[in-house]
Protein backbone atom coordinates (compact mmCIF):
# COMPACT_ATOMS: atom_id res chain seq x y z
CA UNK A 1 0.00 0.00 0.00
CA UNK A 2 1.57 3.35 -0.95
CA UNK A 3 2.39 6.21 2.16
CA UNK A 4 -0.93 7.94 2.92
CA UNK A 5 -2.82 5.63 1.47
CA UNK A 6 -4.93 3.10 3.51
CA UNK A 7 -7.65 0.21 3.04
CA UNK A 8 -9.89 -1.58 5.40
CA UNK A 9 -13.12 -3.98 5.46
CA UNK A 10 -15.07 -6.08 7.94
CA UNK A 11 -16.63 -8.64 6.32
CA UNK A 12 -19.67 -10.78 8.67
CA UNK A 13 -22.38 -13.36 8.77
CA UNK A 14 -25.86 -11.53 8.86
CA UNK A 15 -26.82 -14.01 12.07
CA UNK A 16 -29.64 -11.72 12.72
CA UNK A 17 -31.73 -12.18 9.72
CA UNK A 18 -30.38 -15.38 7.98
CA UNK A 19 -32.68 -18.52 8.72
CA UNK A 20 -31.44 -22.14 8.22
CA UNK A 21 -33.95 -24.98 9.68
CA UNK A 22 -34.32 -28.01 7.11
CA UNK A 23 -31.10 -27.61 5.01
CA UNK A 24 -27.62 -28.41 5.12
CA UNK A 25 -25.08 -25.34 5.08
CA UNK A 26 -21.72 -24.91 5.15
CA UNK A 27 -20.12 -22.00 4.61
CA UNK A 28 -17.36 -19.65 5.18
CA UNK A 29 -15.51 -16.38 4.99
CA UNK A 30 -12.43 -15.15 5.43
CA UNK A 31 -9.76 -12.31 5.15
CA UNK A 32 -6.43 -12.57 5.78
CA UNK A 33 -5.38 -15.21 8.35
CA UNK A 34 -9.06 -14.22 9.70
CA UNK A 35 -11.65 -17.21 8.84
CA UNK A 36 -14.75 -18.42 10.28
CA UNK A 37 -17.28 -20.93 9.67
CA UNK A 38 -20.89 -21.41 9.29
CA UNK A 39 -22.62 -25.25 9.59
CA UNK A 40 -26.61 -24.99 9.71
CA UNK A 41 -26.88 -21.92 10.93
CA UNK A 42 -24.28 -22.60 14.31
CA UNK A 43 -21.59 -20.11 13.65
CA UNK A 44 -17.98 -20.80 14.87
CA UNK A 45 -15.35 -18.09 14.98
CA UNK A 46 -15.04 -14.27 14.83
CA UNK A 47 -18.31 -12.07 13.57
CA UNK A 48 -17.57 -10.22 11.79
CA UNK A 49 -13.55 -10.26 10.67
CA UNK A 50 -11.90 -6.83 9.97
CA UNK A 51 -8.49 -6.48 9.15
CA UNK A 52 -6.35 -4.62 6.35
CA UNK A 53 -7.53 -5.27 3.07
CA UNK A 54 -4.00 -6.83 2.41
CA UNK A 55 -5.38 -10.21 1.29
CA UNK A 56 -8.71 -10.78 -0.61
CA UNK A 57 -12.33 -10.83 1.01
CA UNK A 58 -14.34 -14.64 0.34
CA UNK A 59 -16.89 -16.02 0.56
CA UNK A 60 -17.56 -19.14 0.20
CA UNK A 61 -21.63 -20.44 0.45
CA UNK A 62 -23.48 -24.18 -0.11
CA UNK A 63 -26.50 -24.43 1.04
CA UNK A 64 -28.45 -28.02 0.15
CA UNK A 65 -31.52 -30.09 0.86
CA UNK A 66 -32.84 -33.78 -0.71
CA UNK A 67 -36.55 -34.24 -0.77
CA UNK A 68 -37.26 -31.97 2.76
CA UNK A 69 -40.05 -29.48 3.10
CA UNK A 70 -37.95 -26.13 4.41
CA UNK A 71 -41.12 -23.83 3.32
CA UNK A 72 -38.59 -20.99 3.41
CA UNK A 73 -34.82 -20.71 4.59
CA UNK A 74 -32.52 -17.04 4.09
CA UNK A 75 -28.96 -16.41 3.89
CA UNK A 76 -26.65 -13.21 3.75
CA UNK A 77 -23.63 -11.81 4.40
CA UNK A 78 -22.69 -8.36 4.01
CA UNK A 79 -19.21 -6.57 3.89
CA UNK A 80 -17.93 -3.16 3.75
CA UNK A 81 -14.38 -1.56 2.54
CA UNK A 82 -12.82 1.80 3.74
CA UNK A 83 -10.36 3.94 1.63
CA UNK A 84 -8.66 6.96 2.51
CA UNK A 85 -5.61 8.90 1.04
CA UNK A 86 -4.01 10.90 3.40
CA UNK A 87 -1.94 12.71 0.75
CA UNK A 88 -1.56 16.25 0.70
CA UNK A 89 -0.98 16.79 -2.97
CA UNK A 90 -1.49 13.10 -5.07
CA UNK A 91 -4.62 11.80 -6.05
CA UNK A 92 -5.37 7.57 -5.46
CA UNK A 93 -7.41 5.62 -7.19
CA UNK A 94 -7.82 2.38 -5.85
CA UNK A 95 -8.44 -0.77 -8.12
CA UNK A 96 -10.38 -3.72 -7.30
CA UNK A 97 -10.69 -7.27 -8.95
CA UNK A 98 -14.01 -9.26 -8.34
CA UNK A 99 -15.06 -12.68 -9.00
CA UNK A 100 -18.44 -14.30 -8.73
CA UNK A 101 -19.57 -17.96 -9.53
CA UNK A 102 -23.24 -19.10 -8.86
CA UNK A 103 -24.89 -22.38 -9.17
CA UNK A 104 -28.24 -22.82 -8.21
CA UNK A 105 -31.06 -25.79 -8.71
CA UNK A 106 -34.18 -26.89 -7.48
CA UNK A 107 -36.93 -29.90 -8.17
CA UNK A 108 -39.48 -31.23 -6.39
CA UNK A 109 -40.77 -35.02 -5.32
CA UNK A 110 -44.07 -34.80 -7.36
CA UNK A 111 -43.65 -31.41 -9.46
CA UNK A 112 -47.77 -32.07 -9.90
CA UNK A 113 -47.89 -31.66 -5.96
CA UNK A 114 -44.79 -29.79 -4.57
CA UNK A 115 -43.45 -26.54 -5.84
CA UNK A 116 -39.57 -24.91 -5.15
CA UNK A 117 -37.41 -22.22 -5.91
CA UNK A 118 -34.03 -21.32 -4.85
CA UNK A 119 -32.05 -17.82 -5.96
CA UNK A 120 -28.36 -16.35 -5.36
CA UNK A 121 -27.73 -12.45 -5.65
CA UNK A 122 -24.04 -10.65 -4.91
CA UNK A 123 -24.02 -6.75 -4.75
CA UNK A 124 -21.60 -4.19 -5.05
CA UNK A 125 -22.84 -0.53 -3.36
CA UNK A 126 -20.87 2.76 -3.84
CA UNK A 127 -20.04 5.37 -1.70
CA UNK A 128 -24.06 6.67 -1.84
CA UNK A 129 -25.66 3.34 -1.24
CA UNK A 130 -26.37 2.82 -5.28
CA UNK A 131 -25.66 -0.63 -6.42
CA UNK A 132 -23.26 -0.65 -9.25
CA UNK A 133 -23.03 -4.26 -9.77
CA UNK A 134 -25.86 -6.93 -9.40
CA UNK A 135 -25.34 -10.53 -10.16
CA UNK A 136 -28.44 -13.37 -9.44
CA UNK A 137 -29.54 -16.41 -10.80
CA UNK A 138 -32.41 -18.47 -10.14
CA UNK A 139 -34.15 -22.01 -10.69
CA UNK A 140 -37.13 -23.59 -10.33
CA UNK A 141 -39.09 -26.74 -11.65
CA UNK A 142 -39.74 -25.25 -15.23
CA UNK A 143 -35.89 -23.87 -15.30
CA UNK A 144 -33.75 -26.53 -14.08
CA UNK A 145 -30.12 -26.47 -12.87
CA UNK A 146 -28.85 -22.41 -13.56
CA UNK A 147 -24.90 -21.34 -13.26
CA UNK A 148 -23.17 -17.86 -13.76
CA UNK A 149 -19.22 -17.11 -13.53
CA UNK A 150 -18.49 -13.10 -13.34
CA UNK A 151 -15.58 -11.25 -12.79
CA UNK A 152 -14.42 -7.92 -13.52
CA UNK A 153 -12.68 -4.51 -12.18
CA UNK A 154 -13.97 -1.22 -10.76
CA UNK A 155 -12.01 1.48 -9.01
CA UNK A 156 -12.66 4.42 -6.91
CA UNK A 157 -10.60 7.69 -7.15
CA UNK A 158 -9.98 9.64 -4.09
CA UNK A 159 -8.46 13.74 -4.38
CA UNK A 160 -5.77 14.40 -1.68
CA UNK A 161 -7.45 14.15 1.60
CA UNK A 162 -10.30 11.92 0.41
CA UNK A 163 -11.78 8.94 2.13
CA UNK A 164 -14.69 7.17 1.24
CA UNK A 165 -16.85 4.13 2.38
CA UNK A 166 -18.71 1.08 0.31
CA UNK A 167 -20.14 -2.01 0.71
CA UNK A 168 -21.80 -4.96 -0.74
CA UNK A 169 -24.41 -8.27 0.08
CA UNK A 170 -24.57 -12.31 -1.15
CA UNK A 171 -27.65 -13.43 -0.30
CA UNK A 172 -29.42 -16.71 -1.43
CA UNK A 173 -33.15 -17.79 -0.90
CA UNK A 174 -34.98 -21.19 -0.79
CA UNK A 175 -38.63 -21.79 -0.84
CA UNK A 176 -40.50 -24.58 -1.14
CA UNK A 177 -44.17 -26.10 -1.15
CA UNK A 178 -43.74 -29.58 -0.66
CA UNK A 179 -41.32 -32.10 -0.20
CA UNK A 180 -38.37 -30.52 -2.84
CA UNK A 181 -34.51 -30.79 -3.31
CA UNK A 182 -32.31 -27.89 -3.47
CA UNK A 183 -28.63 -26.79 -4.15
CA UNK A 184 -27.09 -23.58 -4.01
CA UNK A 185 -23.63 -23.28 -4.07
CA UNK A 186 -21.76 -19.58 -4.39
CA UNK A 187 -18.16 -18.21 -4.31
CA UNK A 188 -17.74 -14.65 -4.11
CA UNK A 189 -13.96 -12.92 -4.25
CA UNK A 190 -13.13 -9.03 -4.02
CA UNK A 191 -9.40 -8.06 -4.34
CA UNK A 192 -7.67 -4.50 -4.30
CA UNK A 193 -5.43 -5.50 -7.01
CA UNK A 194 -3.62 -2.04 -6.62
CA UNK A 195 -3.40 1.60 -5.67
CA UNK A 196 -2.02 4.28 -8.53
CA UNK A 197 -0.70 7.71 -7.45
CA UNK A 198 -0.46 10.49 -9.22
CA UNK A 199 1.36 13.57 -7.72
CA UNK A 200 -0.11 17.19 -8.78
CA UNK A 201 2.09 19.45 -10.05
CA UNK A 202 2.31 22.04 -7.57
CA UNK A 203 4.89 25.14 -8.43
CA UNK A 204 7.51 25.12 -5.98
CA UNK A 205 7.62 27.77 -3.54
CA UNK A 206 11.29 28.85 -4.68
CA UNK A 207 9.99 29.43 -8.51
CA UNK A 208 6.74 31.29 -6.85
CA UNK A 209 9.12 34.06 -4.89
CA UNK A 210 11.66 34.12 -8.35
CA UNK A 211 7.81 34.69 -10.70
CA UNK A 212 6.85 37.46 -8.02
CA UNK A 213 10.34 38.94 -8.19
CA UNK A 214 10.40 39.09 -11.97
CA UNK A 215 6.72 40.56 -12.05
CA UNK A 216 7.73 43.10 -9.31
CA UNK A 217 10.95 44.12 -11.25
CA UNK A 218 8.82 44.41 -14.63
CA UNK A 219 6.01 47.23 -13.03
CA UNK A 220 9.23 49.24 -11.87
CA UNK A 221 10.12 49.28 -15.04
CA UNK A 222 7.11 50.57 -16.40
CA UNK A 223 6.12 53.27 -13.88
CA UNK A 224 9.77 54.86 -14.55
CA UNK A 225 9.29 55.19 -18.63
Amino acid sequence: MPIGTAADATLAFDDLSSYISATQQTDSFMMGAQSSQVNNGLLSGNNPISAVMNDPIFINSSLDAENSDVDFEYVRYFFEVNLNNASADSTAEFVFDYRISQQVSASASDPLVDDAFVDSAFALLNDTNQEFLFRTISSELNTGPQTSNDSGTFSFLLNAGESLSFGGYYESNLYSFGEAAFSALTNAELTLSSVNITTNNVPAPGHLALMFMFSSLMLVKRRRA
